[in-house]
């Protein structure tokens, strides 16, 4: 198994990065981390011990994989498609794993409540001849209770699910006879969780090499084992540049959109995102999208050794394996909320839209919002020390892409970093950073009426309902948050083409 290695090259920032990573090795980090050592970071020292069990799943693998080896070979006996159902960590390894492995057998990851994917996805794939796994800590998010109900009811080949003991989905899966229950460790919080159940069953159902995948996390686990002086330790490293970057206020990590850092860029956005971005400070991962825009304000990760000059503080990171890496993001985030100050295992921000989505269910959510005449001065108002982000509830089309097209044309005229973030995929990640981060972000919310609505069975309610109620809920969360929002909510899809062109502008 090849070595990962991480070579940090921050320019002014190098001193800074040096003196924390002997304090690191002086203290002990490394070790204290392994040990379950709560005191490395601020918050309730017993919460933060519940969420440490991503570094004990060994047994797991050690226990489990002959169970998922004989459920994987009788399912791809029997099933041509599976459609994976989960929100945040429940569906992002699904989603980096998806078009991987021996192609027999098709993944589509459903985290989304708009209802003409939902129409569209039951024309293109064979229901009957599909898995259907729903995917959840606690069995109790709305958007996979909602997509749950309405695959249950296409009656799908089997049915299975992947949760925590004792929680809502796992009563369901034995009360309605699914093939099987996937238990995951309760210690396991879901963006740290892509090494237990939560990917190695989309890894086996896609023919992908288990045990390469394992070797790579183990021989990962090993080197991050070391102190960082007398050995070099790549989670240590990476961590702790990433935390000085944000520190400095380099908090916009640019990530190479080259293999194999851009095949992991969902997972390293949602990780660095949800654990960073809190009490007023952290760091929002965007794909590298130009040479041409603005170092300001910015940080790199970079494939392979260093080369040539650095226009920003930058991170070398030659990988030992896609197993290898997912550890060592874990790893360094961690690492990187310990130089910040911050818990990295908490999300305190997420709830707001949460709690304001079933309020707006209960009662019918808005259908009025801002007005399109205000798209230019929003977007003319960004600076290069900030970002500008799509937040998108709206089904992805030639229109959309447009769209999102001008309006990163118009954001670098301004020296302004551009991100799109689709909805509602991006409240369980990003979203937590939107809010409680540190403020630097301008955000265009875009949501319109469906032209066909799909029930929600058993629900009382529609999708449509659900996917508006989320992007005004969100709208409201961010302006209560002191944030810069635009919301745009379109009657229909002809709105969204008119709008392009005057953003062009």
């Amino acid at each position: 198994m090849s070595m990962s290695r991480t070579r940090p090259r921050l320019g002014g920032l190098s001193q800074r990065y040096r003196d924390a990573l002997e304090s690191a090795a002086a203290g002990r980090w490394a070790a204290r981390l392994w040990s379950g050592d709560a005191s490395l970071w601020p918050g309730d020292g017993g919460a933060i011990k519940n969420r440490l069990g991503w570094l004990e799943v060994e047994p797991l693998w050690r226990d489990g994989l002959a169970e998922l080896c004989d459920f994987v070979a009788a399912m791809r006996g029997k099933v041509a498609h599976c459609v994976w159902l989960g929100m945040g960590g429940s569906s992002v390894a699904a989603q980096v794993f998806a078009g991987e492995g021996d192609g027999r057998l098709g993944l589509r990851v459903v985290d989304t409540t708009r209802p003409e994917v939902l129409a569209a996805l039951c024309k293109e794939v064979d229901l009957s001849r599909a898995l259907v796994v729903a995917a959840g800590k606690s069995g109790e998010t709305l958007e996979t209770d909602c997509l749950l109900r309405f695959f249950a009811a296409q009656k799908p080949a089997a049915l299975c699910a992947v949760t925590d003991a004792g929680s809502a989905l796992h009563k369901t899966a034995l009360d309605s006879n699914f093939a099987r229950v996937f238990l995951n460790p309760p210690a396991v919080g879901g963006r740290f969780a892509p090494l237990t159940w939560m990917g190695l069953l989309p890894a086996a159902l896609l023919g992908m090499d288990v045990d390469a995948l394992l070797a790579a996390a183990r021989a990962a686990m090993n080197e991050c084992r070391a102190d960082g002086v007398r050995r070099r330790n790549p989670g240590l490293e990476l961590g702790i540049a990433l935390g000085v970057c944000a520190q400095s206020g380099c908090d916009k990590l640019i990530v190479e959109s080259a293999p194999p850092l851009q095949k992991l860029f969902p997972y390293i956005a949602q990780l660095v995102a949800e654990s960073t971005g809190k009490d007023g400070i952290g760091l929002l991962p965007l794909m590298e999208d130009g040479p041409a825009l603005t170092a300001a304000g910015c940080c790199a990760v970079r494939n392979g050794a260093p080369a040539g000059k650095n226009a920003m503080p930058a991170v070398w990171r030659e990988s030992g394996g896609a197993g290898g890496e997912l550890f060592i993001w874990q790893f360094a985030v961690a690492v990187a909320g310990a130089v910040m100050k911050i818990n990295p295992f908490n999300e305190p921000d997420v709830a707001r839209s949460k709690i304001l989505t079933g309020e707006m269910l209960g009662k019918g959510a808005p259908r009025k919002a801002d007005s399109p005449r205000q798209l230019a001065e929003f977007t003319a108002a960004a600076g290069e020390d900030s970002y500008l982000a799509l937040l998108n509830f709206l089904p992805p089309d030639g229109a959309l892409q447009k769209f999102a097209d001008s309006l990163r044309r118009r954001a670098a005229r301004h020296g302004c970093r551009f991100t799109v973030c689709d909805g509602p995929r991006y409240l369980h990640s990003t979203g937590q950073l939107h809010k409680g981060g540190g403020g630097g972000g301008a955000f265009i919310v875009l949501s319109g009426e469906p032209a066909a609505d799909v029930a929600v069975p058993g629900a009382g309610f529609t999708f449509g309902d659900v996917n508006r109620a989320q992007a005004f809920a969100d709208a409201r969360a961010l302006r209560e948050r002191g944030r810069r929002v635009l919301h745009l909510h379109l009657d229909a899809a002809r709105e969204l083409r008119a709008l392009a062109a005057p953003a062009e502008k």
